[in-house]
């Protein structure tokens, strides 16, 4: 309501939806945003309309590679204090689990669940598959894929709990490119 008030008080007309990126960006991540577009023009504001749910075609399988072993760093060894709960709850190689405050992957998903800032900071907050080569945390190009950026999108050189924090804290481009879309159609 804050928002809406501070720009109704600026003299914008908005409209707002919230928009999931399964459903209105095909990215295979429960994510659901408010988006908010605000015109100086009541006119341009009556034109404008935000996009409709569309089909889900992709899965999290078209995101991950099962087959190819990333980096040791991205495994839990059996010495970590998560690894025989992990190994019991994560049975085959479908899905995707995480870790939360209520205990160990006491879900699998078809969607991710929600990536978030948090990823940064607490690393066993990382959503987490098994592969053919074992238990392991997404990596933060298959969280960037999660949130619909493409597979050449490269990080600088930043650590990688700041690249997990940004892959939690970044909208999902294709929701945002199909917003962009229609207000370009509105000018």
């Amino acid at each position: 309501m804050t928002i809406h008030n501070t720009f109704a008080e600026l003299g914008y007309y908005i409209k707002y939806s919230v928009q999931n990126a399964s459903t209105h960006g095909n990215i295979p991540q429960e994510r659901s945003r408010t988006f908010i577009v605000a015109f100086s023009d009541l006119d341009m504001m009556s034109k404008f309309t935000f996009p409709e749910e569309i089909s889900l075609t992709v899965g999290i399988e078209d995101i991950m590679n099962r087959t190819v072993k990333q980096d040791d760093f991205f495994y839990y060894p059996p010495d970590n204090k998560y690894y025989d709960v992990l190994n019991r709850k994560i049975p085959d190689k479908t899905g995707i689990y995480r870790i939360d405050d209520s205990g160990v992957a006491t879900h699998k998903y078809t969607l991710s669940p929600t990536l978030k800032a948090n990823m940064g900071t607490y690393h066993d907050r990382v959503p987490i598959i098994r592969d053919d080569f074992g238990i392991r945390k997404l990596t933060p190009y298959e969280c960037l894929a999660l949130q619909g950026f493409p597979s050449v999108f490269r990080f600088q050189d930043i650590p990688i709990e700041a690249a997990y924090k940004q892959c939690g804290n970044t909208v999902c481009v294709p929701v945002v490119r199909r917003i962009a879309e229609r207000l370009s159609h509105v000018f």
